[in-house]
């Protein structure tokens, strides 16, 4: 899934990595695409060793170019939350 991609090429800029994320917040345009986001999710953070607390809601997005958003929660040691 490409915004995973995208997640993990901007925590690799600020020196982490997957295994450093804590929470996702997925929001998707179409329920039947709920099972399919879920294992590909699932997948993702296995590889990276990692479980991190999810949620995941069915709700309009803005636009119709996109189907998936996910907003991801990191810790890489900094004072504050980063969030990409």
């Amino acid at each position: 899934m490409a915004v995973l991609d995208i997640i993990a090429r901007a925590l690799k800029n600020l020196g982490g990595s997957l295994s450093d994320i804590v929470r996702t917040r997925i929001v998707i345009r179409n329920e039947e695409d709920c099972e399919g986001v879920s294992r590909a999710h699932g997948w993702v953070f296995e590889c990276a060793g990692v479980r991190p607390a999810n949620t995941l809601v069915v709700s309009g997005l803005i636009g119709s170019d996109f189907l998936v958003e996910i907003e991801a929660e990191a810790e890489l040691g900094f004072k504050t939350m980063l969030r990409v």
